[in-house]
């Protein structure tokens, strides 16, 4: 549990500081960019859930 928090954790740091750094290149695409990394999250997020919820045994 600890490793998966981790790693979304890492990815979700990982998409501020290149929301950050999009925001300081060109302040006018942050919106666009931060939405398709938001959503993109989001769906790894959503998969990655699914995929542990599928592998992990039901009593």
């Amino acid at each position: 549990m600890a490793a998966g928090l981790g790693s979304i954790l890492s990815s979700f740091f990982g998409i501020q500081l290149l929301t950050l750094a999009v925001h300081l290149a060109r302040p006018a695409a942050t919106l666009p960019f931060g939405g398709a990394a938001a959503l993109s999250f989001l769906v790894f997020v959503t998969v990655a859930g699914l995929l542990a919820w599928r592998k992990a045994p039901h009593k």
